[in-house]
C-alpha cells in the first residue's frame, strides 16, 4: 500500500461510516508524535452556479487542510485530494463527523505522503 493510498484508505473508512450524514463515527486513536495540519477556511466561487434555477448560493465554504511541512516549505508542490461530500452536509459539519484533522494528522504520522485535502460542498 502506497503512502498516499494509506491516507485515502483512512479517509474512505471514515467516509463510509458517515455516508448518510450526521453519523456518530468513533474518533481514531491519537497517533503519538503527530504534527498538526493547518486548517484554512475559504470561500470558493462556483461560477457555473450563477443564475441557477434553485437559487443555490454560488459561494461555498471549504476547508483546506495543509500538511505540517507547508508552513516551512510554501514553494513545494503538494498533491491535492478534493473530498466532495454531497449536497446535504457542509464541509465544517462533515469534517467533525469524520474527525478531521485528527485522521489526516494520524495518517501523516504513520507515513502517508503529505498532501493537501480540500473539503467542499453545499
Amino acid at each position: 500500500m502506497t503512502k498516499c493510498t494509506a491516507l485515502l484508505a483512512a479517509l474512505s473508512a471514515l467516509v463510509a461510516a458517515a455516508a448518510f450524514g450526521q453519523a456518530n463515527t468513533p474518533a481514531p486513536d491519537v497517533v503519538a508524535g503527530a504534527k498538526s495540519v493547518t486548517v484554512e477556511r475559504v470561500k470558493i466561487h462556483g461560477a457555473s452556479l450563477d443564475g441557477n434555477l434553485e437559487g443555490n448560493a454560488v459561494d461555498r465554504d471549504a476547508l483546506v487542510l495543509l500538511p505540517p511541512s507547508y508552513a516551512t516549505n510554501r514553494s513545494r508542490r503538494y498533491p491535492v485530494v478534493y473530498a466532495l461530500h454531497g449536497y446535504t452536509i457542509g464541509a465544517e459539519q462533515w469534517s467533525k463527523e469524520i474527525h478531521v484533522p485528527q485522521t489526516v494528522e494520524g495518517a501523516f504520522a504513520k507515513g502517508a505522503r503529505e498532501l493537501a485535502v480540500v473539503f467542499c460542498g453545499r
